[in-house]
């Protein structure tokens, strides 16, 4: 399982397979070869469609940010403004003011879909341990436990209809 915290501009051209686009085809050799990407929206809260790796939908499953203060489901759990949203967005995670390791060393308290994608990479991961196969299965897996919109969090928004990622359910 690779976790990719970045977001460029840029949309997806072609096909996995048919495409000129070098990191496109780059992640799709590697997909092919049994890794799973996990990839951050973004953080412009724009269509992700506009973002790469997030538009690569064909090889990757991408991540929203969800602010969830107290662990806990409930009314405080909402999709974070920030967030990039539309179609190519698979999964919703924790992504606001998240407690994380820090460049030069030391910790800190960050907010972003870079910090949502590594929940859906280790969820991935515990699915792999048990499971095999490829990145569309576990996406699927991943997909059939998640929260689903309304269940324990919410989105005044309207932009975020993607599941939230449930660990637990794997």
């Amino acid at each position: 399982v690779a976790n990719m915290s970045l977001s460029g501009s840029g949309t997806m051209t072609g096909s996995c397979g048919n495409t000129d686009d070098a990191l496109h085809q780059a992640i799709c050799n590697s997909t092919t070869a049994g890794v799973t990407y996990i990839v951050a929206a973004g953080n412009e809260g724009v269509n992700a469609a506009n973002s790469v790796p997030a538009a690569y939908n064909d090889t990757v499953i991408t991540v929203s940010a969800l602010a969830d203060y107290d662990g806990l489901p409930g009314t405080d759990d909402i999709f974070a403004s920030f967030s990039n949203y539309g179609q190519v967005v698979d999964l919703g995670a924790p992504g606001v003011n998240i407690y994380s390791t820090w460049k030069g060393g030391g910790y800190n308290t960050i907010s972003g879909t870079s910090m949502a994608t590594p929940h859906v990479a280790g969820a991935a991961a515990l699915y792999l341990q048990t499971h095999s196969g490829n990145w569309s299965e576990v996406k699927s897996a991943l997909l059939s436990v998640g929260e689903p919109k309304g269940e324990g969090h919410s989105d005044p928004s309207w932009n975020h209809p993607e599941p939230v990622v449930q660990a637990s359910g794997l």
